[in-house]
């Protein structure tokens, strides 16, 4: 069940990878141009791939959680804590 949640997870994020690149072409070709309108343009759309992705992401981890059982729960909300407690200065 859970391979086929990560299947899909990385199915939905595959297509933003490549356009995430043209993009990032997109607002270095504009920067070189010294094209204001252009940065922004590329900018907005990266900010809209990025939010996109992240949607997915928690779609797919909202998916996860679903099928967990109360105490696979408890245990994934632990393991998830303690690795914010890592990444905290």
């Amino acid at each position: 069940m859970l391979e086929g949640l990560a299947s899909v997870q990385t199915e939905a994020l595959r297509p933003a990878q490549p356009a995430q690149m043209r993009v990032r072409a997109d607002l270095v070709e504009a920067r070189q141009k010294d094209d204001f309108d252009g940065q922004r343009a590329a900018i907005e759309r990266l900010g809209k791939l990025r939010t996109d992705m992240a949607i997915a992401r928690l779609k797919a981890q909202r998916d996860v959680r679903d099928v967990l059982t109360p105490d696979q729960r408890t245990r994934l909300a632990t393991i998830r804590a303690s690795r914010l407690r890592r990444v905290e200065p």
